[in-house]
């Protein structure tokens, strides 16, 4: 009988402590979550974009770290670049249930990276700490793809559109300055 009753007492508080432990789940401070989406394949010489998106309830201010290798990535937009692969995400989101950091990148070597964030604190409304999330993403630069040949070569001397856009239209001024000579040239020929 003795024995029974043990059990019975064993079983009673282990049941307790479950539910004590449910209830915390429930009922227990709200945590944020952190995820990161970007391609899993680029190819060398892409400019792309890795979305940081943050989740939970009445998220307050952001302050994290991206980091990334910055011998196969070049950072181009977003965020601010603290040092070479590292970069800050911070902001006073002001109340809402999620926010998204956008950034870019240009795919610099051929190679196996990881994207990784780490939350330095992320605050609710009421200034009550939401957590610390972490995550990380792998993904692959590929070599480019030999179709494009020497457009893909420029392309990669290049940091961003705007300055290969610049490159191709000073090859536009000087490929009509030599067009416009030559026409010069053979009409003076030609009335000679």
């Amino acid at each position: 009988m003795e024995g029974k009753r043990r059990t019975a007492i064993s079983i009673l508080a282990v049941m307790v402590l479950i539910l004590m432990f449910s209830l915390t789940a429930v009922y227990g401070e709200e945590t944020a979550r952190v995820d990161i989406k970007t391609p899993s394949e680029v190819q060398r010489g892409d400019h792309f974009e890795a979305s940081v998106t943050y989740s939970g309830s009445s998220i307050g201010v952001i302050s994290s770290v991206l980091e990334y290798d910055p011998e196969i990535l070049s950072h181009i937009s977003g965020g601010e670049k603290t040092k070479d692969g590292e970069i800050t995400l911070d902001n006073d989101v002001g109340g809402g249930d999620s926010y998204t950091f956008t950034v870019k990148f240009k795919a610099e070597k051929e190679g196996q990276t990881a994207l990784s964030v780490t939350s330095k604190s992320v605050w609710d409304t009421e200034d009550k700490s939401l957590g610390s999330p972490i995550a990380s993403k792998s993904m692959t630069v590929e070599k480019t793809a030999s179709n494009e040949g020497a457009a893909a070569d420029i392309r990669d001397r290049f940091a961003s559109d705007k300055e290969l856009f610049t490159f191709y239209m000073i090859c536009i001024g000087i490929n009509s300055v030599l067009l416009l000579a030559a026409i010069g040239i053979n009409n003076r020929k030609k009335y000679s």
